[in-house]
């Protein structure tokens, strides 16, 4: 890997990092082009079937076992990071923007264990909700995979093409604009070679939907005059108000009814966080204020 990564990956970053957008894609092509021609063409084959791999883990997120080789029609994208890295978790809303602009790029990733509580499927499946995650995770606790292909460093996104080849490596908290150009110039490079259909996964684990539990409650606002007590109840997208003089659940502010005998005020969520109450109520969540 380290052959590849300083002959190929990192001439790929000097090329984004260097040219003007009005040359870059000039500039990729011909990076691009050159792979066929690279002197060390089967070393950069074989490191990349070392990929196929990824079908002997377990997946998260989808409901079938993932194979590689399936998707010989697609750009796609795979991150390997962990949950306790704040790196890696300041890479997610990136990869939500590139599955939202590019939505016939293929999104995956590989939870690469650093520490021994991150091997718990449990653990991995709270982060998942906690950050939103929905795309297809494999987890690799014993890090197998990421061993195989010389990763070093947690995050750490490659991009692979419809033959299959590992064609870029992006390490750390990467340029938001670095990747972009590059996936929508390759999206150009190799048009012929891909289809338009969207893959969807049918999931396992469903975090859409709340339940009567709290899910990561982040807040609290109180209104003395009522003795009323919101929670702003994240994982469930919603906000709880309990009557603290009847010891009851008054209100639900959420898209779906859980509570019977509450008074259900129908409002979607996203991921509320900080919240606030005086005369009229006040809402802000984590990807805008309402």
């Amino acid at each position: 890997m380290e052959t590849l990564r300083f002959e190929l990956f990192q001439t790929l970053t000097s090329i984004i990092s260097s040219y003007t957008e009005t040359e870059l894609e000039t500039k990729v092509f011909d990076y691009l082009q050159s792979l066929d021609n690279y002197h060390d063409y089967e070393l950069l084959k074989n490191h990349s079937k070392k990929l196929q791999n990824l079908k002997e883990l377990e997946w998260l997120n989808s409901s079938q076992q993932i194979d590689i080789t399936d998707f010989n029609d697609k750009i796609v994208l795979i991150d390997f990071w962990t949950y306790c890295c704040i790196n890696c978790l300041h890479v997610l809303p990136l990869l939500k923007r590139i599955q939202s602009e590019f939505p016939t790029v293929l999104s995956l990733s590989c939870h690469s264990s650093k520490f021994s509580n991150e091997k718990s499927k449990c653990n991995i499946l709270s982060a998942l909700k906690r950050h939103l995650i929905s795309n297809p995770v494999a987890c690799d606790s014993n890090l197998d995979i990421w061993n195989d292909l010389g990763i070093i460093c947690w995050p750490t996104i490659l991009v692979i093409n419809p033959d299959g080849l590992i064609i870029g490596e992006f390490i750390g908290e990467v340029n938001c604009n670095y990747l972009r150009d590059f996936i929508k110039i390759s999206l150009k490079f190799y048009d012929k070679k891909l289809s338009s259909r969207i893959i969807s996964f049918d999931q396992k684990n469903k975090f859409n939907m709340p339940d009567k539990n709290l899910s990561y409650p982040t807040k609290l606002a109180f209104n003395s005059d009522e003795n009323l007590l919101f929670i702003s109840d994240s994982g469930n997208n919603r906000v709880l108000g309990f009557d603290m003089t009847q010891k009851e659940l008054k209100f639900e502010i959420s898209s779906h009814k859980c509570f019977e005998k509450s008074t259900f005020i129908e409002c979607c969520m996203n991921w509320p966080q900080g919240i606030d109450y005086h005369k009229q109520f006040l809402e802000a969540n984590s990807y805008n204020i309402l």
